[in-house]
């Protein structure tokens, strides 16, 4: 029995909700909108998980006054449950569990996985699917041309991390990524470029432990792991190490760039370092001053502000400081009142 909807408005506006919510229906809804019957398979364009969750119903759409579309008209319409998630921890089983079968013997083979709605599940033998269908796949007098590489498509792949605060040069950190399914390969990426062993990464664990030793600032990723197998391939959510480093490099600004600045003018001075994070202190003739921050702003300049001036940066992760060159303001009094006299 069909859904029947009192005005095809309400089945239009239920479509635009779809459409915002999963993005696969946009053809339908417009066909709806313009009064164009059409039927159309939209599977193609769903994700896995989308696939998984899929229910197809047949709508029957009553003729309205002035609405311009034949009666009975048939539309397929998507519904996807508010509460889905999974599949994942997919398991494949083969019983009796041998390595070895013998010919005209019977096989069960059963798939697990938790998934809200129920999950669909779909075989493979040596990458190509096969037409049956459901949690498991019983083999009845086997033959050799049974014989290969059962396998199911690889879960989502979830990546742990032993530490995402790090710092550069002394720490090392651990990534690891799981996966279910069968016949997995492994494979990381940093943003898109694969990561290869070298003398301070390590793969381990069939490829799926990423280990990076005496991290660097270039180490921050994004990392993502990709796995795949004969019939499928998924990748991970990218993973971000905040790694602190410096400081390195500080530099001394001061603003307006002159050598001698008027008594009662404004100057600033401005700290900048390689660093992640950093505190900034200023110094006049090699004593600290209360002022912190990037910036050291100095109003109504007077004789007494004349010195040498530094800034130092400090990193509280690192534990590191460095500190800039000093740069001299000179401070002048300027006497309106003064007159040189001519010498003749």
């Amino acid at each position: 029995m069909g859904l029947l909807l009192p005005t095809l408005y309400q089945l239009r506006d239920q479509l635009n909700e779809l459409e915002s919510s999963c993005k696969t229906s946009t053809p339908l809804v417009h066909a709806l909108q313009q009064g164009i019957p059409k039927r159309m398979d939209l599977t193609p364009h769903l994700s896995s998980q989308q696939e998984a969750s899929l229910k197809v119903k047949q709508v029957f759409l009553p003729l309205q006054p002035g609405i311009s579309l034949p009666k009975d008209l048939l539309l397929l319409v998507l519904h996807l449950s508010k509460n889905v998630n999974g599949p994942e921890n997919v398991k494949f089983l083969i019983f009796p569990p041998q390595e070895h079968h013998d010919e005209g013997s019977n096989i069960v083979l059963s798939c697990s996985a938790d998934s809200r709605p129920a999950a669909l599940f779909y075989w493979f033998l040596n990458g190509d699917k096969l037409s049956d269908t459901g949690p498991e796949l019983t083999l009845m007098n086997i033959q050799m041309s049974q014989s290969g590489n059962y396998s199911l498509p690889a879960s989502t792949p979830v990546v742990t991390v032993s530490n995402t605060d790090l710092v550069e040069f002394n720490s090392s950190v651990r990534l690891s990524c799981s996966s279910s399914g069968s016949s997995l390969s492994f494979l990381w990426l940093n943003s898109s470029s694969e990561v290869t062993a070298s003398d301070r990464v390590q793969l381990t664990d069939g490829d799926s432990t990423l280990t990076i030793v005496s991290v660097t600032r270039y180490d921050q990723g994004p990392f993502r792991c990709h796995v795949s197998n004969p019939v499928s391939s998924v990748t991970s959510g990218p993973i971000l190490l905040s790694i602190s480093y410096g400081p390195e490099n500080v530099k001394l600004i001061i603003s307006p760039p002159q050598e001698h600045h008027e008594e009662g003018s404004n100057i600033v001075l401005s700290c900048s370092a390689d660093s992640r994070p950093a505190l900034f202190y200023w110094f006049l003739n090699g004593d600290k001053l209360s002022d912190t921050g990037p910036q050291l702003t100095l109003m109504n300049i007077q004789m007494n502000q004349n010195g040498s001036y530094s800034c130092q940066a400090f990193n509280e992760k690192t534990l590191r400081y460095e500190t800039s060159q000093s740069s001299f303001m000179s401070v002048l009094v300027i006497n309106p009142n003064y007159e040189s006299n001519d010498i003749t």
